[in-house]
């Protein structure tokens, strides 16, 4: 479960870095196209995230979530093929939608494995997990990999 939180913070931190080497060059982005490409990800979240709360319900969770996760990784994938401003914001709201069953199945899953006084500490660790990974991907703003240098634009 901490895996697949650090594996969907690591894409946010991802697209700061792709910027940083040149994102909005690559694929013609100007003025707030960025912001926009940043945001996205949250509006598809938004936007499928009581869908994916009443299939939690409804469905098989880990049928469920499996399907998700492999649809999200698939998305990840093709974020690489986008050439333009419209194929990333199509590819990255589809991605922030299939992200929306991600914490409330683990909230479910918690509550199906884990007695109702051992629930708080299983969440705080959950959460706690998020400053590991601030640590660690940040950590490689001041160890970039060899032969890389990080050109700052303006």
């Amino acid at each position: 479960m901490c895996f697949i939180y650090f594996l969907g913070y690591l894409d946010k931190q991802t697209l700061n870095y792709a910027n940083a080497y040149g994102l909005k060059a690559d694929l013609g982005l100007v003025g707030r196209d960025y912001s926009w490409v940043a945001s996205i990800t949250n509006i598809g979240y938004l936007v499928c995230a009581y869908p994916s709360m009443l299939l939690l319900q409804k469905l098989p969770i880990g049928k469920f979530v499996a399907g998700n996760l492999m649809l999200w990784g698939t998305i990840l994938l093709l974020t690489t093929t986008a050439h333009n401003f419209a194929g990333i914001m199509a590819l990255r709201f589809v991605l922030g939608g299939a992200e929306a069953c991600i914490g409330p199945a683990w909230m479910l899953l918690t509550s199906m494995f884990w007695t109702r006084e051992e629930q708080p500490l299983r969440m705080c660790k959950f959460s706690w997990r998020h400053s590991e990974r601030v640590i660690l991907t940040n950590t490689q703003k001041y160890f970039p990999p060899s032969g890389a240098a990080i050109k700052l634009s303006n």
